[in-house]
């Protein structure tokens, strides 16, 4: 990417928090959510009378049940497990300022653990989580040329437990000058791209007609589901999904969301069970006043999206989640929660919500039970006004033999960085593992993923020179 359409991107990010707002509210379907025949129920799958075999769950999306697991251990501890050499320093230096994983994605399945670096186009496969391999995402452009408008070529990795799928956007002709520059959206003409691969490390690459790109994934009984978002002059948003039997042939599906999604970093969160219903969480930055909402939507396979009133979505935002599996029947979620909102210092700067991680379970999709979970002391601050550095959102949620478990991460370019972990049987009541003392840059595990080396997680460094492979056990 030139030094031009570099420009154009930081100024794009800065842009997204003036579309805030736009398109109002999400209009509820109806008060009373999900009282269609049989579609409540199907919110609680069946138990298999049979003991489920063991397998392995990916995150943080759902796949083949996982084996019922004792209480979670107090004495888990993460363990240095290796480490992986990155040679996009400076990628990494802009995503270390919003968290400690400065990578866009883990994800554990049959044949190991895949890590996404989107900023490169490339990912990391290991079948032990010790050794690991780079492989570039195929794409016939220039990969500086074929980013996004926000320098983004992979975006979002999900796993079914059997393949792994990456979806994300390509920049491609038709292409204006000076366009980027002015704050009316990206230099070039966006599409949806995608891959899939069956080991890791051998990717088939897709592409979907389409005016925009694919900001989320999740697999679904039968094929997978993808979110689109697309650009209004300088502003992204979504309301349309599409669907693929084999993550190469896409079309869109028929029936539309409640609500919609906003900019990259509210991008919606999907998952799905093995009786074929889906919940849906989209987040919005909306006035008067500002902030945040989330709409979280159920539907059947097949069917319309109705909206789960039952969820406490003002001043929330979903992450991440983990749909029911035989054995375990809650739908659980993770994110933040607003405690309070920070007046803006300008008109035209917009206000920033205090949060608190948060999880949120249910068992049908209409009674939810929000838990604020626990984190230890923060760092003090550096400046004049500064809060600290402290945990605020959970970061990433995974089904593990031990249970649920859930990690946060939150990280400063200057400040430091600190991370938090949460285990738990149910999905409603979690316990926070004890942290040993550790330095101002605390850049613990931001992702977790559970595979064939059991729990894992990933975090950056200080010196955003690699990613740090952890272990819990």
């Amino acid at each position: 990417m030139n030094a031009k359409r570099v420009a154009a991107s930081l100024l794009l990010g800065v842009l997204l928090a003036a579309c805030a707002g736009t398109p109002g509210s999400p209009t509820p379907m109806g008060s009373s959510p999900l009282r269609s025949p049989g579609v409540l129920t199907s919110l609680a799958p069946t138990v298999e009378p049979a003991t489920p075999k063991p397998t392995y769950v990916p995150s943080p999306t759902p796949a083949p049940s996982a084996s019922p697991s004792a209480s979670p251990a107090a004495t888990l501890v993460w363990h240095r497990l290796g480490a992986i050499p990155m040679r996009y320093p400076s990628d990494l230096a802009v995503a270390g300022e919003i968290g400690s994983s400065p990578i866009d994605g883990l994800v554990g399945f049959a044949k190991g653990y895949v890590v996404l670096d989107g900023h490169a186009g490339a990912v990391w496969h290991s079948k032990d989580g010790r050794s690991w391999k780079r492989v570039r995402l195929p794409i016939q452009l220039p990969l500086e040329e074929a980013k996004d408008g926000n320098g983004m070529l992979g975006r979002v990795i999900t796993t079914n437990g059997r393949e792994v799928l990456v979806v994300g956007g390509y920049s491609h002709a038709p292409c204006h000058r000076g366009v980027g520059a002015t704050g009316g959206g990206p230099e070039c003409a966006v599409s949806p791209i995608t891959w899939i691969s069956a080991d890791g490390r051998t990717w088939r690459r897709a592409f979907a007609d389409s005016d925009g790109e694919f900001v989320a994934a999740w697999p679904v009984a039968g094929g997978w589901m993808a979110a689109e978002s697309s650009w209004s002059g300088a502003c992204l948003y979504g309301a349309m999904l599409w669907r693929s039997a084999d993550g190469i042939r896409w079309k869109r599906t028929e029936t539309t969301p409640p609500a919609a999604w906003e900019g990259y970093d509210r991008v919606p969160v999907g998952i799905a069970s093995e009786t074929g219903t889906q919940i849906l969480a989209a987040s919005e930055r909306i006035w008067p006043p500002w902030r945040t909402v989330t709409t979280v939507a159920a539907a059947v396979e097949g069917g319309s999206w109705r909206v789960l009133g039952g969820f406490p979505g003002e001043g929330a935002q979903v992450v991440a989640g983990v749909a029911p599996t035989a054995g375990r029947s809650a739908w659980v979620l993770g994110g933040w929660s607003a405690t309070s909102v920070h007046v803006a210092a300008s008109y035209h700067e917009a206000p920033d919500e205090w949060t608190v991680p948060t999880a949120w379970s249910s068992v049908d999709g209409v009674k939810w039970t929000l838990t604020v979970l626990p984190v230890g002391p923060g760092l003090p601050p550096t400046e004049p006004g500064d809060t600290g550095v402290q945990v605020t959102a959970v970061t990433s949620v995974a089904l593990t033999e031990r249970g649920y478990v859930a990690v946060g991460a939150y990280g400063t370019p200057h400040g430091g960085a600190r991370h938090e972990t949460w285990v738990s049987d149910d999905g409603a009541t979690w316990s926070r593992l004890p942290q040993p003392a550790t330095p101002r840059f605390d850049y613990g595990p931001g992702l977790v993923a559970n595979g064939p080396a059991g729990v894992i997680g990933i975090s950056g460094t200080k010196a955003h020179d690699e990613l740090v492979v952890w272990q819990l056990r």
